[in-house]
């Protein structure tokens, strides 16, 4: 007996360490499930929220009065304001802001820009606007306004004038990712987290490679990069460590809340067409939790049926011990009724004698 129960509970931790392994893989690859659904219908929100503007972009640039205005020797006496370029395009596309800049990166507005920008030669959307491409760029201001950037060339004749320059706030873009279950961050060329769900993320570094299984630090390489700083300091690095066992799980540096884990399930994807790579998490305690409740089930499954098994033992050793009563009863009586029998042949043969 004591045998039995050794093994038995040797099975049962053995079926409990299954049970919490399987169980887990189980959550994780219904988490990624969900995150690779949720990433790809949200990338592809993002492209269509973000892309739409540059048809607004090349329809300015196609206007005759700005093409005048930048072919004239005093630009500013043709050029549309800044609150009739609003009234007209702003209000109705939900643009922030929309510039006009001549072949040197001169600004032109005849009131000043909420922005003091005067020249964005140096930026990497306007060169590559001049070059005859549509430009694309983040920057974010010395206020840390977070805004996207479409610059569009004019044209005339085969010739680039200037570009149209149509800023985008990003921070309406960011109401819809409050709504999901799930945190999702996304993150710019240099590793900074542009548009975040949880607020503390937001303009930190994402400092861990997960395809180079690598620590980035945030440095800043303007050359490669079609992002702008504006001198804004941000908020330090945001991963601490990776999992040995799990290059998808990442320990953040600070919990969401005070009864949260650090430690996230991570999915990404690259956004080529923007440059940037966006990140949904689970939080590993979910999956815990849920590995743990498998367990506890499987724990309660195993008890009941250690329970019955014992049930049914006691059950058996007391038709054991009633068969073996009635046993040693019967062989009792036999052995009476035999000696009793002896007895009278005994009797009875006296009884001839006589």
């Amino acid at each position: 007996d004591r045998l039995i129960i050794i093994y038995c509970l040797v099975g049962s931790l053995l079926i409990l360490l299954a049970a919490g392994y399987f169980a887990q893989r189980n959550a994780v690859t219904q988490a990624k499930a969900r995150m690779q659904g949720t990433l790809a219908f949200q990338t592809e929100t993002l492209k269509t929220s973000l892309e739409k503007y540059t048809v607004l972009a090349a329809l300015i640039s196609r206007r005759p009065d700005i093409q005048l205005a930048l072919r004239a020797n005093n630009p500013l006496d043709i050029l549309p304001s800044a609150n009739e370029l609003s009234l007209n395009f702003i209000g109705i596309s939900g643009a922030n802001d929309i510039w006009i800049a001549d072949q040197h990166g001169q600004v032109l507005r005849k009131d000043q820009p909420a922005e003091k920008t005067t020249n964005i030669a140096q930026e990497s959307y306007f060169i590559t606007a001049m070059q005859g491409s549509l430009g694309r760029g983040n920057v974010v201001t010395k206020a840390g306004r977070r805004l996207y950037i479409i610059a569009s060339p004019v044209f005339h004749k085969n010739e680039i004038l200037g570009v149209v320059v149509v800023r985008l706030n990003l921070e309406y873009l960011e109401q819809v990712l409050l709504l999901l279950p799930d945190p999702i961050l996304m993150i710019d060329a240099n590793q900074r987290v542009l548009l975040s769900s949880i607020r503390p993320w937001r303009l930190r570094y994402f400092n861990y490679d997960v395809k180079n299984n690598s620590f980035t630090g945030k440095t800043v390489n303007h050359s490669k990069s079609n992002t702008s700083n504006n001198n804004f300091q941000s908020k330090g690095n945001l991963i601490e460590k990776v999992s040995r066992s799990s290059d998808s799980k990442l320990t953040f540096k600070k919990a969401l809340r005070n009864k949260e884990g650090r430690v996230f399930l991570q999915v990404s994807q690259y956004v080529a067409l923007l440059d940037w790579n966006i990140y949904i998490f689970v939080n590993y305690h979910a999956i815990r939790a849920q590995r743990n409740n498998a367990v506890l089930i499987t724990f309660l499954e195993l008890s009941l049926i250690a329970m019955s098994f014992l049930m049914w033992r006691a059950h058996q050793r007391r038709l054991l011990k009633e068969q073996r009563s009635q046993l040693a009863f019967s062989l009792r009586l036999e052995r009476q009724v035999r000696d009793r029998t002896h007895e009278l042949i005994a009797s009875n043969q006296q009884l001839n004698v006589e």
